[in-house]
């Protein structure tokens, strides 16, 4: 398998900055193939952008990651001691539901079943929460 040797700007791309159609220190990435959609984690910013292939800026999501279902987000919500874990509709946004408290989470990683992974600042750890315990 060959890559070609220069890849093509698909988010961001006009300069550092937090305007729609910039980036600051973007960290993680997820494609969703189906809806033609990329999240960027836009750290710089403290936000989730949802780009649209092929469109020239992005849109505001969140800070967080995709359920499995790709039906909520699940958000990291810092605060200077502590922070919670959230669920957030992407159907619906009034619905907020809080998953973890008194967590500083930074990095989050779901499963295919369900499983939440949270890598935890303030505890030196990571920790998992198994789909359905409480």
């Amino acid at each position: 398998m060959r890559w070609k040797l220069n890849g093509e700007t698909v988010a961001g791309g006009h300069g550092h900055g937090s305007q729609l159609n910039q980036l600051k220190n973007p960290q993680g990435i997820y494609v969703d193939d189906q809806q033609q959609l990329i999240y960027i984690v836009d750290l710089g910013n403290n936000r989730i952008v949802k780009w649209k292939l092929g469109e020239k800026e992005g849109n505001f999501a969140a800070l967080g990651i995709l359920d499995e279902k790709k039906k909520s987000l699940i958000i990291c919500n810092w605060s200077k001691n502590n922070g919670t874990i959230v669920r957030k509709s992407l159907e619906n946004p009034k619905d907020k539901q809080l998953l973890i408290a008194n967590i500083r989470g930074w990095g989050l990683v779901m499963t295919e079943n369900g499983d939440l992974f949270v890598s935890d600042w303030n505890q030196h750890a990571v920790k998992r929460w198994r789909k359905g315990e409480k």
